[in-house]
């Protein structure tokens, strides 16, 4: 069977479509991993052979709907699991009638779902495509087991000292598409159709987000001046512009700002995790890896659940502490393992 699967974001998803290509190919398939133009393009010109399409989403978009319509046509089956998962909300039903339609699921043959919570909602709220909905898990979740640690190789552009990774997930006031774009984009696919108070929820969102950079912004000066030795890598969401980080956190002393890589190889050659509201924090849970939860104001519309995880600290000398504590440990931990694997049996 040929499969065809979609990988939008890069950083994000390519490492967890490459496992699901190589399981496919074990069995005898034939895999491309594959941005959507080219795909598209390939089905249009009758270049690529019918088989399986397996998507990023289902959302019920003009321009989706029509693309998998002119799919089926072309004799492929419509499969997804949202790359977005709807984790860092509490429920999952506004999500799923969000992101996904009567008309899209009739068009999928097949829906993965992350758990058992997202399956259920969808259940629930499209009984008719119940049979069509399976529980199996993502594989980016996978990718997050320590059955894959080893092959989590660091980026080319590696940080040789130890580092605490902070990420960011600033998309709406930061991102690559500037904010009023991303109105336009949501008003362009219906969203705001399907949520009348979603227009309203984001400019509350990024209001949020612009106060929160800041004390991002100060937490991380206080940090690079307070440190035990350890460097810092900040890294900014896929969606978000590199650039403005550039500027606010330029002349920092060991301050790397990198983009580039899976955020898994980031995650595991780190002592500790830094966040706030980041699905990065399931990972680094997951992982065992210290993480730490920067709450430094009472904030209305930031992500609850993940903010929930690891260390949560609400001042910079608290989190610089905390830091400091974290790394401490690591060293020490480090120094005895190997003066234990240097020891000689007798």
């Amino acid at each position: 069977m040929n499969i065809y699967l979609h990988c939008e974001i890069y950083s994000r998803e390519f490492d967890s479509k490459l496992l699901l290509a190589v399981l496919a190919a074990s069995k005898g398939h034939e895999v491309i991993i594959s941005d959507i133009e080219a795909i598209e393009k390939g089905v249009n010109r009758g270049i690529l052979a019918p088989g399986v399409f397996h998507t990023k989403s289902l959302t019920p978009a003009k321009s989706k709907i029509l693309r998998h319509k002119n799919f089926i046509k072309a004799g492929f089956k419509i499969t997804s699991i949202d790359e977005e998962g709807g984790l860092v909300t509490d429920g999952y039903d506004d999500f799923a009638k969000m992101r996904f339609s009567n008309q899209t699921m009739e068009m999928a043959s097949a829906i993965f779902t992350w758990g058992k919570e997202d399956a259920d909602s969808l259940k629930k709220n499209f009984p008719s495509f119940s049979s069509k909905i399976h529980m199996t898990g993502s594989p980016r979740v996978d990718l997050w087991k320590s059955l894959f640690s080893n092959s989590l190789n660091p980026p080319s552009n590696f940080i040789d000292r130890p580092y605490l990774l902070i990420v960011s997930n600033l998309a709406n006031s930061n991102g690559i598409v500037p904010f009023h774009k991303q109105i336009q984009q949501l008003i362009e696919t219906d969203y705001d159709k399907r949520d009348p108070n979603l227009i309203k929820l984001l400019f509350g969102t990024v209001s949020e987000e612009y106060k929160l950079a800041f004390n991002f912004i100060e937490a991380i000066g206080y940090l690079a001046k307070n440190n035990i030795g350890y460097d810092i890598v900040f890294r900014p969401h896929p969606n978000e512009d590199i650039n403005p980080w550039k500027i606010y956190l330029k002349g920092l002393r060991n301050v790397h700002i990198i983009k580039e890589g899976s955020v898994n190889a980031w995650i595991k050659n780190s002592f500790a995790v830094m966040h706030n509201g980041c699905t990065t924090a399931y990972e680094a849970t997951i992982s065992n890896k210290p993480l730490i939860t920067y709450v430094p104001f009472d904030m209305e519309y930031g992500n609850d659940l993940p903010n929930k995880l690891g260390y949560i600290v609400n001042t910079k000398k608290d989190l610089s502490d905390k830091v400091n504590d974290l790394f401490s440990n690591m060293k020490f931990e480090k120094k005895n393992s190997h003066n234990f694997n240097n020891e000689k049996i007798v």
